[in-house]
Parts: C-alpha cells; sequence; structure tokens
C-alpha cells in the first residue's frame, strides 16, 4: 500500500464500503496472547466505532483513540498500542498503571483539557501524555452509567445537513452540543468535573 512501515494499519475500502485492519506479527514483537489480543482489541474497537451507523466522516481523535485504549486495558493493561501517522511515527513509553500518571498530571495541572481536545484532527497531534488523558476521559464518560455514552457517540454519528446527507462539519460545536444533551455540562463544566472523579477513583500508586 506504499507504507514505508509495518506497524498495524487500518484501511477504509471504498470499492467495498468496508474497514478492515492489516497486523505483521513478525515485526510486532509479540511476546505475550495478551499482546495479540490487545492488538486486535484496539483496531478494532477503532474499527467499530468508525463503522457505527456508516463510515461516513472521521471522528474525533481524542473519542476513537480513547476508546480504543480503554477497549485494550479492560483486557491486559500491559500491552497498549499508540495511533499515529507515517510522517510522525515515535516508539511510545512503555507502563502499564496509567492511572497514578493521569492523576498525577492532573495535579499538576499538565493534563490535555477537553477543550484542547475538540480540535485535534490527527494522531500526529495527540503526545504520549495525551494518549492517557485521551482514554482517562473516555473511562470517565463511559462510567456516567445510564447509556449516556452510546447517546453521545451516536449523536456525533448521525449528523445531517439540510439535504439528509451525512455532516461531519464543525465536529467541535457537535462536541460541545452533544456534551451538553447527553451529560448536562458545558466543556468546562465537563472538564471540572472530570477532574474530581480522577483524584476519587485514581490511586496515586
Amino acid at each position: 500500500w506504499g507504507l514505508a512501515y509495518d506497524k498495524p494499519q487500518r484501511w477504509n475500502n471504498v470499492d467495498r464500503d468496508c474497514l478492515w485492519i492489516g497486523v505483521n506479527l513478525e515485526t510486532e514483537k509479540i511476546r505475550h496472547d495478551r499482546q495479540v489480543q490487545n492488538l486486535l482489541l484496539h483496531c478494532l474497537a477503532h474499527n467499530l466505532l468508525d463503522g457505527f451507523r456508516h463510515y461516513s466522516y472521521e471522528l474525533p481523535v481524542w473519542l476513537t483513540e480513547g476508546f480504543a485504549h480503554w477497549a485494550e486495558r479492560r483486557n491486559d493493561p500491559r500491552f497498549n498500542l499508540f495511533d499515529t501517522v507515517e510522517s510522525s511515527f515515535r516508539e511510545k513509553k512503555e507502563l502499564e498503571k496509567w492511572e497514578p500518571e493521569v492523576r498525577k498530571m492532573v495535579q499538576k495541572k499538565e493534563s490535555a483539557s477537553f477543550a484542547s481536545l475538540l480540535n485535534r484532527a490527527s494522531f500526529a497531534e495527540l503526545e504520549w501524555e495525551d494518549h492517557l488523558i485521551c482514554w482517562s476521559k473516555v473511562d470517565f464518560l463511559i462510567a456516567q452509567g445510564e447509556g449516556k455514552f452510546g447517546a453521545f457517540v451516536r449523536s456525533l454519528k448521525e449528523r445531517r445537513d439540510e439535504k439528509g446527507f451525512p455532516d461531519g462539519s464543525h465536529m467541535d460545536d457537535a462536541q460541545r452540543a452533544a456534551f451538553k444533551s447527553h451529560f448536562g455540562w458545558t466543556i468546562p463544566k465537563a472538564e471540572e468535573v472530570w477532574k474530581l472523579w480522577v483524584l476519587e477513583n485514581y490511586s496515586s500508586k
């Protein structure tokens, strides 16, 4: 496919209207079955979220990457996959316990805010620390229960323009509206509640 690196890849096959993943197990330095499971869980979480209600436009990267991390880490927190783009590929740090690191960033006021994440359009705009924050914010939203996270995602996936065609424009405004509609929060309020939730629920060790 013309790419110069052999990391796991996901593709949208437009002709067949389907999403697929490709993994080279020989170059991934697989050392445990759970690593294979996490690799597949991460990629499939992306594809299932993208494909939900059809893959007509891109969802925010903080949401898709955060959800993929959430899916893989529920299985085994030792093995984490980090999405990137070819021109900005960098090996990521290895860390099993993310909760203390996120808690530390919140306490030091070094965590990326919801407001700062809304407009990031590429995996290249996520630093290693941002991956942990994206995971935590999705973890937090899912923990609200009552199907709120699902309704939040659905509202972002079912947007239509005045002619009834899929509309992925102005996604930052759509996210703000979805937060208010499904969680009852403005973006600053969501940030405030998330930080309190992290301090109450994440261990420091």
